[in-house]
């Protein structure tokens, strides 16, 4: 019988080789008889998984962002499409179907301690503020990441510096990955008026950043030289040329973070703190900004909440202004214009600086809360909606929507990469807005305060106090 059984194996071994099959060499190695190298099999995480047509409810807030994860149906745009895609797939993939609400920041805050409170299991992931966020991890009310099974935060989907940045006292509640746009949409950038920079003559901005030379100074210098009486009144106002437009909040926070600079760092511990009282590298840096953007900035009460507020955007678009803050969600606004622009990253603070950084003004929060039923399932969803988000959502909003929808020059189409390599987030910008972007960076700017130190002291406590709460409630 053994022999029997000796000659059957043999007999298949012999007819494998005969027939081309090469099941017996290892993976990712080549037969030294052939010069095909044979293919690593990829093993799918996600094989197997079937969760019965489960219902996956999802709430996110409404705000002038990407905020929706799911669509109807597809429509000929791409971005739509591709949501369309991503969402089909993992629900045939996983056996799943989605469902979403959406509310304001009040009311997602109200319906989410609701829930959990009464462990009603109403919703099963929730994306929304960073202040908000942070509050219910302080309360219990959200699960660690470290509780979510098929969450791989090495996979590329997942965005390390983000991440890195919400980690605290070593503790990760939250992660944010491709599945969310708004870290995108909220990209802070400037448009540049190519036909200003022609009628005065200026330098190739485009070189200079290449160069590594684009810099607070010569930002500055540009500036002044297009900054003039434009309707010849004697007076400097709305209907007059400037080097820079934008709303007062945006000033300190996007030119501090493309400086390296911010507000909220971490001892080593792990335990936050706030990072600009003694900094000197700070002061140094708001002094530039002042003398590089305040005397060549208008800003009207109209639009001092609106990025692409209409008396900035009508300066800009007629020739009124060279550079304009911006985002790439508001880039859209300027597709249906005549102005011929450009998009580049802002100024590094000296030719020191080894690459331009991007501030990201808004993050959206995604969490499980506690009284999630299965986190197998919700873990398994969530990955795999980052994952198909990276394969299909990224490259339809970044190299179709943005690359060719909004960029009017192959220039502008390389400085997207310069500025999506250097994103970053700030705490106190993003998370903690009302508490160190509104009242310490936003007033400086509106009211022409120079006076650093004195502004640092006025909110230093209040500040150390919340860090404090927070540094205390994680761990």
């Amino acid at each position: 019988m053994k022999k029997i059984l000796l000659f059957i194996i043999l007999v298949l071994l012999i007819s494998c080789i005969d027939s081309g099959t090469q099941t017996n060499l290892p993976a990712n190695e080549t037969d030294p008889n052939s010069e095909t190298t044979v293919a690593k099999p990829v093993t799918d995480k996600f094989d197997g998984l079937d969760f019965d047509g489960y219902e996956f409810k999802i709430v996110t807030r409404i705000m002038q962002a990407s905020t929706m994860l799911l669509v109807d149906s597809i429509n000929g745009e791409v971005v739509n499409d591709a949501i369309y895609e991503r969402n089909l797939a993992v629900s045939e993939k996983l056996n799943v179907k989605f469902s979403e609400t959406q509310y304001d920041a009040n009311n997602l805050i109200t319906k989410f301690r609701t829930s959990v409170t009464a462990g009603d299991n109403a919703f099963d992931f929730a994306a929304g503020r960073g202040m908000d966020m942070f509050t219910f991890a302080a309360e219990g009310f959200i699960n660690p990441i470290s509780a979510l099974p098929y969450i791989d935060l090495s996979a590329p989907y997942w965005n390390k510096q983000i991440t890195d940045e919400l980690t605290i006292d070593g503790k990760i509640f939250f992660a944010v990955g491709e599945l969310s746009l708004v870290t995108y949409d909220m990209t802070h950038i400037l448009l540049l008026n190519k036909q200003v920079l022609k009628n005065h003559d200026l330098d190739d901005v485009y070189g200079i950043i290449k160069n590594g030379k684009w810099t607070f100074d010569v930002f500055n210098e540009m500036g002044k030289a297009v900054t003039y009486d434009y309707n010849g009144d004697g007076l400097m106002n709305v209907d007059d040329s400037y080097g820079f437009v934008s709303c007062y909040k945006q000033v300190i926070p996007s030119f501090s973070q493309s400086s390296l600079i911010k507000s909220v760092e971490k001892n080593n511990d792990g335990s936050l703190y706030f990072a600009l009282p003694g900094n000197q590298k700070f002061i140094d840096v708001v002094g530039k900004i002042f003398e590089s953007t305040y005397d060549i900035w208008y800003s009207s009460n109209l639009d001092v909440n609106n990025i692409g507020g209409p008396v900035l955007m009508d300066m800009f678009t007629s020739g009124r202004g060279l550079f304009m803050d911006c985002t790439f969600y508001h880039v859209a606004m300027f597709r249906d214009t005549e102005c011929d622009f450009g998009i580049i990253p802002y100024p590094k603070y000296s030719e020191i600086q080894s690459d331009y950084y991007s501030r990201v003004e808004v993050i959206e929060i995604f969490a499980t809360p506690v009284t999630a039923e299965n986190l197998t399932r919700s873990s398994a969803i969530i990955e795999m909606m980052n994952m198909e988000s990276m394969k299909r959502v990224i490259p339809a909003y970044y190299d179709v929507a943005l690359r060719y929808k909004y960029t009017r020059d192959t220039e502008s189409e390389e400085m997207l990469d310069v500025i999506s390599k250097g994103r970053r987030i700030d705490l106190g910008d993003c998370v903690w807005w009302d508490n160190i972007r509104q009242p310490v960076f936003g007033q400086m700017f509106l009211n022409n305060d120079r006076n650093v130190v004195s502004m640092l002291e006025k909110h230093a406590s209040a500040i150390e106090v919340l860090l404090t709460n927070v540094n205390e409630s994680f761990r």
